[in-house]
């Protein structure tokens, strides 16, 4: 039963959980937070050169928001690869506990059947 399982669920065309087409979207959001913590450094850098509010203010928007929008998106595509793959084992995990669940109630109908002394087929 797990061999046809696993050549069902090979038919359908479901990768693995490391689907390679889920990789860049993880790449590149370890990479825009890793940028943003490069661009919030730079702003760091160019406002702590004086004490003057009105020459830190641009480096401040710069570098703070520029940064913080890095890496709210760079999170937000570590989240959406990361759901992706779980959601796909997921998927997979269900169809195996309700082809489970399929063989316990066939098993029982031939059981009911046999007992009863009428003739069950149940393999269509």
């Amino acid at each position: 039963r797990i061999e046809q399982f696993k050549e069902e669920i090979a038919g359908l065309g479901l990768k693995a959980p490391g689907d390679a087409s889920e990789k860049p979207w993880f790449v590149g959001g370890v990479v825009l937070v890793v940028a943003s913590a490069v661009v919030i450094f730079g702003g760091w850098w160019g406002a702590s050169g004086t004490n003057d509010p009105s020459q830190q203010l641009p480096y401040l928007i710069s570098g703070g928001a520029l940064g913080v929008a890095l890496a709210a998106l760079g999170g937000a595509l570590i989240v959406r690869s990361t759901m992706a793959r779980y959601l796909r084992f997921w998927f997979i995990r269900m169809v195996y506990e309700e082809r489970i669940q399929t063989d316990r109630i066939v098993d029982a109908l031939e059981r009911t059947g046999r007992a009863s002394g009428d003739v069950v087929d149940v393999t269509d």
